[in-house]
């Protein structure tokens, strides 16, 4: 007999590379694992969606194979099925006896939580309903555990001592019981290993999530690095991490190891972000209660050590031709559809990149400023990553794109600016990469796999000398202009880098609204606005800015 857990060509044909056509009524129904799932009606559900409820499917189907040696649906995995065929946040529903705080309620909790755990192992983003039941089940499995052991554990480090200590002297035997866990057992038996996999579940449960339920960038982050950091180095029990073992690891970053991929020491951003989340994983697993183990005490050097070629990066960028100029941008735009247009104008205008660009909302364009009360065309945000707040008054060609974005999304029905026409948000919160459709559009080479050209691709190839410059740049341009005249905190301000949600900018309190330093930044974007007039012209082209100019007009008759 083969291994349960042997690959079935036997399994039901299911859609691979793409979804079926819709019934009469709307609905498609691809066939996965035998079984048919409406993931979603033509009238109501985005494609992108569609798809990505099918792929959580297969990807369910498959693990569940995997995981049970079967080649059908399993019936308890089937209810949760359901609500990803729904598009539903996945919810596990606790049952009424495991609510209960008894010993009673504490067993119905331990397999409440067994099943929510084996669901996550087969790849499942569920939360359950009542998670102070799902802990006490935790708990509870944690303590029997535990316990067992325990036992196990000092029996086999007592009968190795004395499989050791036979025949040897006694000055030896002490030197002996120097070495290894106390006999009590109360060092901390598990692996550093299986601390990363404990870190990462905490991260799944506890990471911040965007609305689609989907993890935020920075805990994938943080999962993404640990898994690294764990396969850089080999297992060793917990109690083995004393105050030499710990700074023997963060060494090992601070020196910036050789990468695999390209044969040279790993970049000091990648170090900074191994050492930060190494020193996370650690002071979690400090903090909590269901480990044994205490960091140790003192002051850890966590900083990257520089490199000669960081240094001799960092002696050119000054003088580094990184923006494009007013003239290079009036080329680009006539390759340009409306909405592209609109992206680059605000990115040049409010200082933003694909992040800042991506999360705009209709609510952010204010033609009243909330507290000064001018009349006047405005963005103005938070940051949604550190709270950061910028204001920016926009060029008159600005303003009539981003009004024709503000009527493009209503007529699609989405708050959010930058969509496709199925209302897809072109910066994807929930993907690994999310500006990845934007850079895509920007600046793609074509492959075998994909014909795409980016904008700029294409210039560059077409004009000689002309850069190819990343989307990333775009909110450069302002501010390197600015800083000249009106200086860095001004420049700063433009770029919305330095001002946090109670309004400290570099080291000084500044009152949102009222500081002369955001009047000055209002000037700095009006006083370089004839500095721009060939890329505003180049934009002023486009049917959409011609009608509001028009319709400023007739305002102002």
């Amino acid at each position: 007999m083969g291994s349960m857990n042997a690959p079935n060509n036997n399994r039901p044909k299911q859609y691979r590379s793409k979804l079926p056509a819709a019934d009469k009524n709307g609905d498609v129904r691809p066939r996965i694992g035998g079984k048919r799932f409406t993931v979603g009606n033509t009238q109501s559900v985005s494609f992108g969606e569609m798809e990505r409820r099918r792929d959580a499917l297969k990807t369910l189907f498959a693990n569940q194979c995997e995981e049970l040696g079967i080649d059908f649906w399993a019936n308890w995995i089937l209810p949760f099925a359901k609500q990803i065929e729904r598009g539903e946040r996945v919810t596990y529903k606790v049952r009424s006896p495991s609510k209960v705080d008894d010993a009673c309620g504490q067993g119905f909790a331990l397999e409440d939580a067994t099943v929510l755990s084996r669901l996550r192992r087969l790849g499942v983003e569920v939360e359950a309903d009542d998670e102070a039941a799902i802990t006490r089940g935790e708990n509870q499995l944690t303590k029997t555990l535990d316990e067992r052991i325990t036992k196990l554990v000092t029996a086999l480090i007592e009968s190795e001592r004395e499989n050791a200590a036979f025949g040897l002297d006694e000055s030896l035997i002490e030197k002996l019981n120097g070495h290894g866990p106390p006999p009590n057992a109360d060092a901390e038996t598990r692996t550093f290993h299986q601390a990363i996999k404990a870190y990462q579940q905490n991260i799944k449960k506890t990471g911040k999530r965007y609305e689609n339920g989907k993890l935020a960038r920075s805990p994938k982050n943080y999962l993404r690095w640990s898994r690294l950091i764990m396969e850089a180095h080999d297992d060793f029990p917990m109690w083995r991490l004393d105050r030499d073992k710990l700074d023997e690891l963060l060494a090992y970053y601070r020196n910036r190891p050789v990468s695999p991929k390209t044969g040279k020491p790993i970049g000091y951003d990648d170090a900074k972000h191994k050492l930060d989340c190494l020193w996370s994983i650690v002071n979690w697993i400090s903090d909590s209660e269901r480990w044994n183990w205490s960091r140790p005490k003192g002051k850890f050097d966590r900083k990257p050590n520089r490199t000669a070629s960081d240094r001799r990066k960092n002696a050119t960028r000054r003088v580094s031709k990184g923006t494009y100029t007013p003239e290079q941008l009036a080329i680009i735009v006539p390759h340009l559809d409306t909405l592209g247009k609109a992206m680059l104008a605000i990115g040049v205008n409010c200082g933003m990149q694909a992040s800042e660009l991506g999360r705009l909302e209709i609510n952010n364009y204010l033609t009243v400023h909330p507290e000064t009360e001018e009349q006047n065309d405005w963005i103005i945000i938070d940051r949604e990553k550190t709270g950061e707040y910028g204001e920016w008054i926009l060029w008159p060609e600005t303003a009539g794109l981003v009004r024709w974005s503000i009527n493009r999304a209503k007529r699609i029905g989405t708050e959010i600016l930058w969509v496709t026409e199925d209302g897809v948000p072109l910066y994807r919160e929930s993907w690994e990469n999310p500006e990845t459709r934007i850079a895509k559009w920007w600046q793609a080479i074509p492959s075998k796999s994909d014909s795409h050209e980016g904008v700029v691709t294409r210039l560059s190839r077409t004009i000689d000398g002309f850069p190819r410059l990343t989307f990333k740049t775009i909110r450069k341009i302002l501010p390197n202009m600015a800083r000249p005249k009106h200086g860095a905190e001004v420049a700063d301000l433009l770029n919305a880098r330095s001002v946090d949600g109670s309004g400290t900018s570099g080291g000084r309190i500044t009152d949102r609204y009222a500081d002369r330093l955001y009047d000055e930044a209002k000037e700095a974007i009006q006083s370089l606005e004839s500095n721009f007039r060939p890329f505003l012209n180049a934009l002023a082209e486009d049917p959409a800015t011609q009608e509001w100019a028009e319709k400023r007009i007739e305002d102002a008759h």
